[in-house]
């Protein structure tokens, strides 16, 4: 029998920042299987690369920077691991998606290319997905205003 996966390369998209094991569990449980068929796996938690990273300390500069409204540190940040998790995407052969609508995986919806914006009125930038930070300009940060919102209707 031939496996046509040996070689390929696959990125993991799923939820990191809205669930609580920061989308650690279902990466760790299929990564062995894949890469037992030869799969060549992308793991945007663990990166191959020392930029982008979505570590534990990563995970804490984020909240800090959310708490601390620093928009434009944060917008910074999240453009660069973005940048990385687009191009892990480019590069592979196929993806495997963990889309659980009910953690409001945003990023997850913009990476493999499915996602709808919905403009709500009066939606706070202290809850507005950390995805979206990266795709809007400082220079519309106001303490509440109409934002892109992910959605999948």
């Amino acid at each position: 029998m031939i496996n046509r996966l040996n070689n390929q390369r696959c990125y993991l998209a799923g939820a990191i920042d809205r669930v609580s094991d920061k989308g650690r569990g279902w990466r760790e449980q299929i990564t062995p299987f894949l890469k037992s068929l030869g799969v060549v796996v992308f793991n945007p938690i663990l990166k191959p690369t020392e930029i982008g990273l979505e570590d534990n300390d990563t995970h804490l500069v984020k909240a800090k920077l959310k708490s601390q409204k620093r928009y434009d540190e944060l917008s910074s940040m999240m453009k660069v691991i973005r940048s990385v998790d687009l191009r892990l995407i480019d590069i592979s052969d196929f993806i495997v998606v963990n889309l659980d609508l009910e953690t409001h995986p945003c990023g997850t919806q913009v990476r493999v290319g499915v996602q709808q914006f919905l403009s709500l009125q009066s939606i706070t930038l202290q809850i507005q997905p950390l995805c979206s930070v990266a795709l809007r300009k400082s220079k519309y940060t106001h303490r509440t205003l109409s934002l892109p919102i992910c959605t999948t209707g």
